[in-house]
């Protein structure tokens, strides 16, 4: 059990990518124009690509850091160091990187276009306004910042979470 927390991250890389291939196979269906299949796939496993190398900047840190678990990157307050600064900067540079996507370019647009092949029915046709999207995003966004101020100061499972060290050596 201690080997599946230390590389939960790359358990999260295979069900990114087992959905990816699930997702992808209702292309045809969802989207009945031929001629915006070809986006809608790129849209799947671009979005797929972007979650893996989140997962897998977890887990290498894991590994690099000799920590028990990706549970050691999510930010908690009251810690200071260098695991720290690496959690909050991941944390705060997905978040608002992928919000500024959606509101400032054009993510709304794509998001509204390929929605309905996230959703479990397979009905063509439904629709997102691009706005609704951007407003979604900017509420996730307040939410997914606001959660490292809800979880207590400590890791929720006990885990061993070594600072990480940096050093640069002279030439």
């Amino acid at each position: 059990m201690p080997l599946l927390f230390r590389h939960f991250a790359l358990a999260l890389i295979a069900v990114t990518i087992a959905n990816a291939v699930i997702v992808s196979r209702r292309v045809p269906a969802a989207i009945p124009d031929v001629g915006d299949q070809p986006g809608a796939s790129a849209f799947i496993w671009q979005a797929a690509a972007a979650l893996c190398v989140l997962f897998l900047t977890l887990e290498l840190l894991t590994v690099v850091s000799g920590a028990d678990s990706p549970v050691c990157f999510l930010p908690l307050r009251g810690h200071v160091g260098p695991r720290q600064y690496v959690s909050w900067g991941l944390w705060f540079g997905w978040t608002v990187g992928v919000t500024l996507w959606i509101v400032l370019g054009s993510g709304a647009e794509r998001v509204a276009r390929y929605a309905s092949l996230f959703s479990r029915t397979r009905s063509s046709g439904v629709a997102y306004r691009p706005r609704t999207i951007r407003l979604l995003a900017i509420a996730w966004c307040i939410a997914t910042l606001s959660v490292p101020f809800l979880i207590p100061s400590d890791p929720p499972i006990p885990v061993s979470c070594p600072e990480l060290v940096f050093s640069i050596r002279a030439i």
